[in-house]
């Protein structure tokens, strides 16, 4: 568990904004199908 938060503390920011878009995309989408 503490190597994932390392690991992902690591990770350049830019992953981070992607993860939000592919979250915000998600929901859009259950939007859709409901």
């Amino acid at each position: 568990m503490f190597l994932v938060v390392c690991v992902v503390s690591n990770l350049p920011h830019p992953w981070l904004a992607i993860l939000s878009k592919a979250e915000m995309l998600d929901q859009r989408m259950e939007w859709v199908l409901k």
